[in-house]
C-alpha cells in the first residue's frame, strides 16, 4: 500500500473514531488503535493517534470546563500518570507478535464487557479507589493507548455530576497522552512523516465530531453500541488468531 493512500485510510480512521466517541460518549482510542494497526506497524499506530487524541480531550474538556473539580478524581489522575511509563516502557520491550496479541486480548476484553454488562447496574467503588485504578488505566495507556475502561467504570460509579465526570475524564486522558508524548519523544518515535499524518487529521477529526453531535439525535445510540462493539470483537479476535 502506497503512502498518500495510508495517509487517507489513516486520517478517515481517526476522524471515524472521533464520530464513534461524539455518538457514543466513549471509545476514541479504543477505535483507533483497534483499526490503525491493520494499517501501520504497531509502534507507528500508537504513535499517531496521540495529538488526534489530545484534540479530542481538549475538545470535550472545553464543553465541561466549568463543571470540573480538582479533588474530586485526584488519585486517578495522578495514578494513571505515575503509571505510563510502565506501561509504556512494557510496550517498548515487547515483540510485535505479543504486543498484537495483548491488543486483540484487550480488545475483545472490553468490546465483550460493553457488549455483554452495558445494561446492567455498574459496580460501586469507593472514592479512595481512584489511585488503583488510575494506576491500572495508567499502565493500559502507556503500553496501549487503551487506558479508558478502567477509568471510565471508576468514574461512572462515583455520585458525581455527569459533566464533572466528562471534564475529568478529558483530564485524565489528556495528561497521560502529555506523558506519552514525553516519553515518546525520547524514544524518537515521533517521526515527521505521523507527525504530518497527525495534524492532517485535526480538521477532519474535528468535522467528524461536529457531525456525530448532529446527527446524534436521528441515530439510536444503543443500537450504534452494539453494532460498534461487535465490530471490535471481530477485529480483536483478528488479532488474537492473525495467521
Amino acid at each position: 500500500m502506497n503512502f498518500d493512500s495510508v495517509l487517507i485510510l489513516t486520517v478517515a480512521t481517526l476522524a471515524l473514531a472521533g464520530f464513534v466517541q461524539s455518538v457514543t460518549g466513549f471509545g476514541f482510542g479504543l477505535v483507533a488503535m483497534a483499526l490503525l494497526p491493520l494499517l501501520l506497524p504497531f509502534k507507528e499506530a500508537y504513535s499517531v493517534i496521540i495529538i488526534p487524541n489530545l484534540v479530542v480531550c481538549a475538545v470535550n474538556f472545553v464543553a465541561n470546563r466549568r463543571h470540573f473539580r480538582w479533588r474530586q478524581g485526584l488519585g486517578l489522575l495522578i495514578g494513571s500518570c505515575l503509571a505510563v511509563p510502565v506501561g509504556f516502557y512494557t510496550m517498548l520491550n515487547m515483540k510485535t507478535g505479543w504486543l498484537m496479541l495483548g491488543l486483540g486480548i484487550l480488545i475483545c476484553v472490553f468490546a465483550a464487557s460493553e457488549l455483554l454488562m452495558s445494561k446492567t447496574r455498574p459496580l460501586k467503588l469507593p472514592e479512595k479507589a481512584g489511585w488503583p485504578m488510575g494506576l491500572a488505566s495508567g499502565a493500559l495507556s502507556g503500553a496501549f493507548n487503551m487506558g479508558g475502561p478502567p477509568a471510565v467504570a471508576y468514574v461512572y460509579s462515583q455520585s458525581w455530576a455527569k459533566e464533572h465526570i466528562v471534564a475529568l475524564l478529558q483530564i485524565v486522558f489528556g495528561a497521560s497522552s502529555i506523558v506519552r508524548l514525553g516519553l515518546m519523544q525520547g524514544a524518537g518515535m515521533i517521526t515527521g512523516r505521523l507527525l504530518w499524518i497527525s495534524l492532517l487529521a485535526i480538521l477532519p477529526l474535528l468535522a467528524a465530531i461536529y457531525a456525530g453531535n448532529r446527527v446524534l439525535r436521528w441515530i439510536q445510540r444503543e443500537h450504534l453500541r452494539f453494532v460498534v462493539f461487535l465490530f471490535l470483537l471481530a477485529i480483536g479476535l483478528k488479532y488474537i488468531f492473525r495467521l
